[in-house]
């Protein structure tokens, strides 16, 4: 299962980044899960009910679920208490030299 969390639209209070579509393959997929949802201006990298979400697929049988992220900040750790592995992907080049 992958849970992508989005940026909100001010217009519409949905994603606004599409997953669904940058991951067709997978989503199409009859063994995966892709769902999108708006941050909805939650601090911490989270939806409101992230948690409920990721819960809900492993009770629905995933053995693993990715949570992707709009990004965190030093001082969210909301993504943190709800993960059993934290992992920072940045593109080559990404970031300073304390990253």
């Amino acid at each position: 299962a992958v849970l992508c969390i989005d940026p909100s639209s001010h217009v519409t209070g949905g994603s606004i980044l599409g997953d669904k579509t940058r991951m067709s393959h997978l989503s199409h997929h009859p063994r995966a899960y892709v769902r999108p949802s708006p941050s909805s201006g939650t601090l911490g990298g989270l939806g409101s009910y992230t948690h409920d979400a990721a819960s809900l697929a492993e009770l629905a049988g995933y053995p693993l679920t990715i949570v992707e992220t709009v990004g965190v900040g030093q001082s969210e750790v909301e993504l943190s208490e709800c993960c059993d592995l934290f992992l920072l992907m940045l593109a080559p080049g990404g970031g300073d030299s304390l990253q």
